[in-house]
């Protein structure tokens, strides 16, 4: 959902252009496109168009395998790793004469899109919006309103950018502000160095920055660690007029004993007192947050048109995208062609629609603080639900492409990736999802689940731009982010795992992360190895299809535990349990991974799980039961804290339905240790045998 604050609110519309203008080269390009895509069968896509970079980025390799290598997908990923991982992406295009047909119905398969606000995708964009935010509910809940604008110099400004470049001065919050602080802020700011300009930077920061800062500062050192503004006052009216009417009936009853007897006075002085708590308690009144829809109380002089709890003033609101239309592919192609149409209108009739330019009027209105787009996005399609592109042996089992290696429903669950030894279908990782993009449609900066690899292949439509940071460049593009939304990233430290934040990679090389590029057409592969962040941008209209799967070497080059550990780290659900797949590939006869192979992983298993049961009995004596139940939903095994499997062990207790894994026993409930259990899955001693066994098949 898009955020609503001071600057986005007053701002021009997000506007959607659909009638086309009469623009002979835009014509010309997308009809090219349909000539490169499903328009024309034996279409020569082995003459790779290379294009400069409209951000100065090096591309990422193309591999072009022969038709023996071809056969055999993971193989041939296997192959290209060792250089391949080092740019984080790579495309591979097939052997000529490779082409799936086509299965899906233009005119019959429809999907529901999202909307997305171009300015909403960039990082940096909604750090502010979301200070902005934060300030204006503020002052709505002190029935404050805030200017359209603000402006300093006769030039328009936020209050994120204000506050932002005092403390790059280092500025201390609290502190006075020295005069020359106000000089220099105006210049970081690229601000007219005026008195006029001085006067009203100071100002805004008087009236609408300082309070704020100093009301959260009053709050909470750790604005993130939430805890209730006000308690449950649902009956705060009701219970303060019945303990006032008992203080009064037992007054009454004074009234008659002989001990003693009040005055008049003294009794019109507490009638008035009484009177007077049950005017401030009607004068107490439960409304619902704006945002977070939780009930709230505030005193009627400070309730305005909206109003919002405390932990919506002190955190930054998790983005998230609308729900837009419904379409079939033939509406939506229809659409995203009339849009660019219009968009590039305004361009001069004989200027040619190159991808070059198309990514750079992208990302200067994600940048733009004048025109406001939004455009749509068919993400994360189920193929289980909607069906896939390619041909499924299921539906069309003669099709020698349904059975294909690189056909995307075979590549997931075949021989060479460990994903087959994942005992349900998990849709988006071993089932493939549909991507319907137009034109400056984003998805967002992200690593795949666990760390997996990916497989995209675009079966129609035009260029698709990818953006790739190789695995070892990921802790610093994570850094990268802190500096460019540091309250996001404290608020939200799964920020770069919630697919909906984009980042100039200009920003990122200038910090020292290493960003490549991709350009993806009809019937190519882009493929994203472990621990790589990528994003990008559709071009134009385009169908693509996406899974993940995992060769050995993710599993053996510790990319497995590194992803469930940090998905643990961030309170991350994860998509499947890498103790869980441990086990299965070490009690199974498997010729994937040989027993030498595994016995890594699987001494750490071991030591990891033996260290956090001896701590729980050296230090909490709990009781403990071996339970081996089946594994049906996710909350039999799913942390009620940190979200990870925890596959051997977890701790239960008669309070509740949810578990905690054993890192976590405190936050499954407020229970005594006693009244809690250990339930094993394994034993210590299985375990050990199993380690044992691993042992003594390798010496």
């Amino acid at each position: 959902m898009v955020m609503s604050h001071p600057f986005v609110r007053n701002s021009r519309p997000a506007q959607v252009a659909y009638q086309p203008r009469s623009n002979e080269t835009l014509t010309d390009h997308i009809t090219t496109r349909r000539r490169n895509g499903r328009y024309l069968e034996n279409s020569n896509i082995n003459n790779h168009r290379n294009r400069p970079s409209a951000l100065g980025l090096s591309p990422a390799p193309t591999f072009y395998p022969s038709d023996e290598e071809f056969t055999d997908a993971i193989r041939y990923i296997q192959k290209i790793t060792p250089i391949a991982k080092d740019f984080g992406i790579v495309k591979i295009v097939p052997p000529s004469g490779w082409k799936p047909s086509f299965e899906l119905d233009m005119d019959k398969f429809t999907f529901r899109a999202r909307r997305q606000d171009l300015r909403m995708m960039d990082l940096g964009f909604r750090e502010s919006a979301a200070y902005d935010e934060r300030v204006f509910r503020y002052f709505c809940n002190r029935n404050i309103e805030l200017p359209q604008i603000f402006v300093v110099g006769n030039t328009t400004v936020d209050l994120y950018q204000i506050r932002n470049s005092l403390e790059r001065l280092g500025f201390s919050k609290g502190a006075a502000i020295p005069k020359d602080y106000w000089k220099r802020a105006l210049v970081s700011m690229n601000l007219p160095n005026t008195s006029r300009a001085e006067k009203e930077i100071q100002s805004i920061y008087s009236k609408y920055i300082a309070p704020f800062e100093a009301y959260v500062a009053t709050l909470s050192s750790d604005a993130c660690n939430y805890q209730p503004l006000f308690t449950k006052v649902e009956d705060h009216e009701l219970t303060l007029t019945d303990k006032l009417s008992r203080t009064q009936r037992t007054e009454t009853s004074s009234f008659h004993s002989p001990l003693k007897k009040k005055s008049g006075s003294e009794e019109k002085a507490n009638i008035q007192k009484h009177n007077r708590a049950i005017d401030r308690a009607r004068k107490r009144r439960v409304k619902t947050c704006e945002s977070c829809q939780k009930k709230i109380d505030f005193s009627i002089e400070c309730l305005g048109k909206e109003s919002y709890c405390k932990e919506c003033i002190l955190t930054p609101h998790v983005f998230g995208f609308e729900m837009g239309d419904i379409y079939t592919l033939s509406e939506f192609e229809r659409k995203c062609d009339n849009f660019k149409t219009e968009y590039f209108s305004k361009f001069d009739s004989q200027t040619r629609i190159t991808d070059e330019l198309v990514e750079a009027e992208y990302w200067k209105l994600v940048k733009s603080k004048e025109e406001a787009y939004e455009v749509e996005y068919g993400a994360d399609l189920s193929t289980m639900d909607k069906g896939s592109a390619f041909p499924h042996w299921r539906k069309n089992p003669k099709n020698p492409y349904s059975r294909d290696p690189w056909n995307l429903n075979v590549l997931a669950s075949s021989d060479g990736s460990l994903l087959r030894f994942v005992e349900n279908a998990v849709s988006g990782i071993t089932s493939p999802w549909l991507y319907i993009g137009m034109c400056f449609s984003t998805f967002c900066w992200h690593v795949e689940d666990n760390y997996t690899y990916s497989a995209n292949y675009q079966h129609s439509g035009e260029t698709k731009l990818w953006y790739g940071i190789p695995g070892n460049h990921a802790s610093k593009f994570e850094e990268a982010a802190r500096e460019i939304a540091p309250d996001l990233a404290a608020c939200q430290p799964d920020l770069l795992y919630q697919l909906a934040a984009m980042t100039n990679p200009k920003e990122l090389t200038k910090r020292g992360v290493k960003v490549y590029y991709v350009d993806q057409a009809p019937n190519e592969f882009v493929v994203t190895f472990p621990k790589c962040f990528h994003g990008g941008i559709n071009l134009g209209f385009n169908i693509n299809e996406a899974v993940n799967f995992a060769p050995k070497n993710w599993l053996l080059d510790g990319y497995s535990l590194e992803g469930a550990l940090k998905y643990q780290s961030i309170l991350k659900p994860t998509v499947l349990s890498h103790d869980r797949l441990i086990y299965k590939l070490a009690t199974k006869n498997t010729d994937v991974v040989a027993y030498e192979e595994i016995l890594p992983c699987l001494r750490e298993a071991f030591e990891r799980e033996q260290s956090e049961r001896t701590f729980l009995r050296e230090q909490h004596h709990l009781k403990e039961a071996l339970v081996r139940e089946p594994l049906k939903t996710d909350e039999q095994w799913q942390c009620v804290h940190c979200n990870a499997y925890s596959y051997f062990s977890k701790i239960v207790c008669p309070c509740t339905s949810s578990i905690a894994c054993t890192k976590h026993m405190e936050k499954l409930c407020d229970c005594k240790f006693e009244k809690k259990t250990l339930q094993l899955r394994i034993r210590d001693t299985e375990l050990l045998s199993l380690l044992n066994l691993n042992l003594s098949n390798t010496s």
